[in-house]
């Protein structure tokens, strides 16, 4: 039976108060000659009577550190290295090519300036007078005529522009004011201006015989007549002229116009041809066109101090008599 008292304190063995000194003096528990963990702090690794004490599992990690380790892994980690169904290391793969860049927009259409405002027109102090009482009455002539015959007397261009352009779209056909239109852009020395007034006005009444002889004593008067392509415009409006207008009863006036504007530029032939056209029709003044065209023209001296007539030797085709004669040939 074991002691019971202090003698169970004196009994030998090493958990009681021999056993806390210990064999090495040192006061400790374990094997002789180790020291082990007392209260310096030094972790025990001996328990009671000699037995070792189980070392305890570190604690679990928490989920931010599992997490944090994971990342470091992974960054640490080398790319695996792609391989071949026959273990060997396959090709790298090919750089992908960017993808195609978008096409630009071209850039909005710019907007057009608005056009510089022109500077409002001043007219003359009635104007506004006669051209309201026009305006208000449109099928009023005298109306018309008054402001027309204001815009003259005022010498105002761009006030008769604005009239007769008015004007003629309601009477066309008159031509006395083509030919007052025409002169009041002259007098401005509107060249352009006034040609156009002229073709404007012959597309409207291109019967009118005295426009048409206006318009080509207007181009006599300021073209140069030095220059081919004078000579052929003039030519043209003529032959436009005859066109239009040389089988009225009455265009005998402009015949002997083209006729006397060809003898002056010297084509003779062209003359006689003139001639043998205008006596294919009945006119006015047929026997007058038959007598200057029988009757020699007067007759100048030749080099040789001969009298000649300028006709000599020119057949021309009479077709109202038939035939062809050549009633100037002379010696």
């Amino acid at each position: 039976m074991a002691a019971e008292g202090p003698e169970a304190l004196a009994s030998p063995g090493r958990g009681g108060a021999e056993g806390a000194l210990g064999d090495g003096g040192d006061g400790g528990t374990g094997p002789p000659g180790e020291p082990e963990a007392g209260w310096w702090g030094e972790e025990r690794t001996w328990g009671a009577r000699g037995a070792p004490v189980a070392e305890l599992p570190p604690p679990a990690p928490s989920p931010a550190e599992e997490e944090e380790k994971k990342n470091h892994s992974d960054a640490a980690a080398p790319p695996p290295i792609p391989q071949s169904c026959n273990g060997a290391a396959a090709p790298p793969p090919e750089p992908e090519e960017p993808p195609p860049a978008a096409p630009e927009e071209p850039p909005p259409p710019r907007e057009p300036e608005p056009p510089a405002e022109e500077p409002a027109l001043t007219y003359p102090l009635d104007f506004e007078k006669f051209w309201q009482a026009a305006r208000n009455n449109p099928h009023d002539f005298t109306a018309w005529t008054e402001l027309l015959q204001y815009v003259e007397q005022e010498n105002h261009l761009f006030a008769a522009r604005k009239a007769f352009d008015a004007f003629f779209a309601h009477y066309p056909y008159c031509y006395g004011y083509w030919k007052k239109y025409a002169d009041m852009e002259r007098r401005f020395d509107c060249r352009r201006e006034t040609e156009e007034v002229f073709e404007r006005g012959l597309q409207s009444i291109p019967l009118s015989m005295d426009l048409w002889i206006h318009y080509i004593s207007y181009l006599q008067s300021t073209l140069d007549m030095n220059l081919p392509e004078s000579v052929q415009k003039i030519r043209g409006v003529f032959e436009a002229a005859v066109a239009a207008a040389g089988m009225d009863f009455r265009s005998d006036k402009l015949w002997e116009l083209y006729v006397e504007w060809e003898r002056e530029q010297g084509d003779l032939r062209a003359v006689t041809g003139i001639y043998d056209r205008v006596l294919s029709m009945p006119t006015q003044l047929y026997n007058h066109h038959w007598e200057k065209y029988v009757t020699p023209p007067a007759r100048k001296k030749n080099a040789s101090g001969n009298k000649i007539s300028q006709w000599q030797n020119i057949p021309v085709e009479n077709k109202s008599r038939g035939g062809k004669i050549s009633p100037w040939k002379m010696a």
